[in-house]
């Protein structure tokens, strides 16, 4: 036990001794844990993300003019029954006069002496519908269909949101990576700050028989203390990220974050990762 607390010890005195390199160490693990809990939390969410931006798939169908109200309500009877629908919401003419009114304030009727807009529908895709592919069948179905005149959609401004999304979640993990190797390179060098510092010391314990995983353990603890501080704070700043996210986010997107333990316990465990990689680094050179 008194072996353990020499190295606890240890290791506080060295965190202190260099504070400032400390810090930046410290810092740039945060800087690191903030990103890749990040990262995390929007991969834990993403499926959210996906099922907004897919319900957000509208399709607008015109009919011909020809075609009566009833006529057009029975189209969009058949085109409700098409796989990945949703919804439809169906538009007669009288109610597509009475849009243009409340919009612009005109009466149609009076401007023009006869109502020019055709029936029209708006179909409300399924949130989990596959992709371009399955949108771009499901339109050539309602084109396909006789009565209608024109198909408007959204489908490839979503798609390409959809993608930037993913791409940006690819580089992301780049990043993250280069986050880790770089955090790494300074943990060790304040690390090996410590071990010149000791150098003679150090000769000494190993001239009396020390081993040489004793004479390490104290600058592995000098990296472990400073990733729990890092973790610590890190962790705290996430956490106060989701609450304010939380309370902004739905007013915008309607979209909540979730979080749960397994993202606090990837960020622990990758500072420990950092500390124990970083530390290793340093003494492996004089060890």
């Amino acid at each position: 036990m008194s072996k353990f607390a020499f190295l606890l010890a240890e290791g506080l005195k060295n965190l202190w001794r260099h504070k400032m390199t400390a810090m930046a160490s410290i810092l740039t693990i945060v800087i690191c844990l903030l990103f890749i809990g990040s990262f995390v939390l929007i991969g834990q969410n993403s499926h959210h993300m996906i099922e907004y931006f897919r319900g957000k798939y509208k399709i607008e169908v015109f009919f011909e003019e020809k075609q009566s109200n009833q006529q057009a309500q029975e189209i969009s009877n058949q085109i409700k029954q098409f796989h990945n629908v949703r919804s439809i919401t169906f538009i007669s003419r009288e109610d597509a006069a009475k849009i243009f009114k409340q919009q612009y304030g005109e009466d149609v009727n009076e401007m023009l002496g006869y109502n020019p807009f055709p029936a029209s529908c708006v179909v409300n895709i399924k949130n989990e519908i596959d992709g371009d592919l399955a949108i771009t069948k499901l339109i050539d179905q309602i084109s396909g269909l006789p009565g209608i005149s024109e198909v408007h959609h959204q489908g490839r401004l979503i798609s390409r949101i959809e993608r930037l999304y993913f791409l940006a979640v690819e580089w992301g993990l780049y990043f993250a990576i280069v986050l880790i190797l770089l955090s790494v390179v300074i943990v060790s060098n304040t690390i090996r700050l410590t071990v010149y510092a000791k150098k003679e010391l150090i000769h000494i314990m190993r001239t009396i028989g020390a081993s040489n995983g004793f004479i390490r353990a104290p600058f592995v603890m000098e990296a472990v203390f400073q990733s729990i501080i890092a973790s610590g704070i890190a962790g705290g700043l996430i956490y106060l990220f989701i609450n304010v996210g939380n309370k902004y986010l739905p007013k915008l997107i309607s979209v909540s974050l979730n979080i749960d333990l397994m993202v606090l316990t990837i960020m622990t465990g990758l500072a420990f990762v950092i500390a124990l990689l970083g530390s290793y680094r340093a003494v492996s050179k004089f060890l």
